[in-house]
């Protein structure tokens, strides 16, 4: 959980959320030279002790379906999936905005993704590097 706040610009405020875990683990509040933007972002953060192994330049994650459902309640914050090494030499997290992927891929790709899966494998653009 600590990786993502390391990655992420000084001006942005992380808030780790606590309670029932519903799939968002922080939000990030972000400012711009001091001054509260009113923009947030939300985190679903998933830690790996496994080496992140690229494919095709994809890394390839099991995410539950109900986390998928959540997110897509949030229609004017993003919800981003980060996806953490643990045992990476340097604090860095691989992200995919999850309502987009769902708009753009799941709901196109795999309409059926609904449909009693309890987990779906998402594509996360290996571009997507934070460090």
């Amino acid at each position: 959980m600590k990786i993502v706040p390391h990655c992420l610009p000084d001006a942005w405020e992380p808030r780790l959320l606590s309670g029932r875990d519903y799939g968002l683990d922080m939000a990030v509040e972000v400012f711009d030279g001091g001054r509260p933007t009113g923009d947030l972002l939300f985190f679903q953060v998933k830690g790996t002790q496994r080496p992140i192994r690229e494919r095709d330049h994809f890394i390839y994650v099991d995410v539950p379906t109900r986390t998928l459902h959540y997110a897509e309640l949030f229609d004017a914050v993003p919800v981003l999936l980060a996806v953490c090494p643990t045992q990476a030499a340097a604090p860095l997290f691989y992200s995919l905005w999850i309502q987009e992927y769902i708009r753009v891929v799941l709901d196109i790709d795999r309409p059926n993704w609904r449909d009693g899966n309890s987990t779906v494998r998402v594509c996360v653009p290996a571009s997507n590097k934070v460090s």
